[in-house]
């Protein structure tokens, strides 16, 4: 599974995580992207933070996590050129409007950032 959480304007930095889900009624869409991503080539999911749309403006608004499979409609993801940084392949993916069902959604909606570093 790869891990999505840095993104182009925000890097690692989970305050600024601009991604967003949002509820509807059958399920969630999400929408964004990602930066210097590893392993979603090989991967059959991605475990995204994200954030609640209802809330987007909020700095330390609810942050949330999914596992979406990398084959949804609207997921798709580009090599980054990183052949002087890293040996491993990198990518920027892209997330447009991508639906998911309720079982998408991991642990307590609000409380996906202390799911990560807590375990």
């Amino acid at each position: 599974m790869a891990f999505g959480l840095t993104e182009p304007d925000a890097g690692s930095n989970s305050h600024s995580v601009k991604t967003t889900a949002r509820c509807t009624d059958t399920g969630w869409t999400i929408s964004g992207s990602n930066y210097y991503i590893s392993a979603i080539d090989q991967s059959d999911a991605i475990l995204l933070v994200t954030r609640d749309a209802e809330h987007s403006s909020a700095q330390h608004s609810r942050l949330s996590l999914f596992a979406v499979p990398t084959d949804s409609s609207g997921l798709t993801f580009a090599p980054i050129d990183t052949s002087i940084v890293s040996p491993d392949k990198q990518f920027t993916v892209y997330l447009d409007d991508v639906g998911v069902g309720e079982d998408a959604h991991i642990g307590v909606a609000g409380n996906g950032l202390r799911q990560v570093c807590d375990g």
